[in-house]
């Protein structure tokens, strides 16, 4: 007898403490940032947006995305996932400092803010005294 989706679904998280991020251990979408994907009914779904529907018993509306408070993508633990806007995650990866240097070189390069008005957006090496 085939299995549901949910036990299928956890059958490929490693769940530790319910504090603890429970990582996904399956099919990623194959790119650099490794971004968990879960195959239901014909369709393949991101994992994370996937199972905060199911636990928040809801459907995001268009644009919305499901944010990781945790900053882990590999985790699926519905207490580390919140639904917002792209501009909302955005905002938060700046405020944690993970926005990637490329994406602030191409900010600085557009006439916007340089990293001399914004140190806390420097690269984190920069931020903690290691220099190449």
């Amino acid at each position: 007898m085939p299995l549901d989706s949910e036990t299928r679904f956890w059958n490929k998280v490693a769940i530790s403490g319910p504090n603890e991020c429970w990582l996904w251990t399956a099919s990623t979408n194959g790119t650099r940032q490794r971004r968990p994907v879960f195959g239901d009914k014909g369709q393949r779904f991101s994992a994370s947006r996937w199972i905060w529907q199911k636990a928040n018993n809801a459907t995001l509306s268009v644009g919305q995305v499901v944010m990781h408070l945790c900053d882990q993508p590999l985790c699926v633990n519905p207490a580390h996932l919140k639904a917002g806007t792209q501009a909302e995650n955005v905002e938060d990866m700046w405020k944690k400092g993970r926005a990637p240097l490329a994406a602030i070189r191409r900010g600085a390069s557009k006439g916007r803010d340089t990293l001399r008005n914004h140190p806390e957006r420097r690269a984190r090496g920069d931020r903690h005294g290691v220099h190449k």
